[in-house]
């Protein structure tokens, strides 16, 4: 325990596989945090338990994800825990962060890039397609047939009323934020 006591001091966050000594750590981690040196670096949580948390550590040892089987694994826990209602604080920590690490592999393995994303524009216009609507079909829905033209040829820009884009996702039964 006298290592782990040196160690404490320097860095207050290190965490320990022995249950007591992680009990240890908390108190005096909590003794230091309310003191005014230490108290914009510290945010303690009361109802964390850091035994909990190392023991769902020792099953699951969240790394960066690198691979497709890492992101596989970590979709099936997320999923796991998703699906239950009755999560402890560490549980939710965990989720949390698989969340974080999944999304983070997933925006740098899976995002297009910015000239390929669709627009509120190209939203409507497969809308449009997939329902068998023509612009005929718009008048009304987002004002008289010249603004649905200019609409239609990109003249005129759907994110620029709220209300044409709350017509729309009426419309089409989606959120209107799609059209913003």
């Amino acid at each position: 325990m006298q290592a782990s006591a040196s160690i404490q001091k320097n860095h207050p966050w290190v965490l320990f596989q022995d249950t007591y000594a992680a009990r240890s750590v908390d108190k005096a981690i909590h003794r230091k945090c309310n003191t005014a040196k230490w108290q914009n670096l510290c945010e303690v949580r009361e109802t964390f338990d850091r035994s909990s948390y190392d023991f769902l550590l020792s099953h699951y040892r969240p790394l960066p994800i690198r691979s497709e089987e890492d992101n596989e694994a970590a979709l099936k826990i997320v999923a796991e825990l998703s699906r239950r209602d009755d999560l402890t604080p560490a549980e939710e920590d965990l989720l949390e962060l698989l969340t974080q690490l999944i999304e983070h592999f997933e925006e740098q393995h899976y995002s297009f890039p910015e000239d390929m994303k669709a627009g509120p524009l190209d939203f409507l216009l497969e809308l449009a397609q997939s329902n068998g609507l023509r612009q005929a079909d718009f008048v009304g829905v987002i004002g008289s047939r010249g603004v649905v033209s200019e609409v239609f040829n990109g003249k005129r820009g759907i994110s620029n009323s709220k209300s044409m884009a709350r017509a729309l996702g009426h419309r089409f039964k989606i959120d209107p934020g799609v059209f913003l």
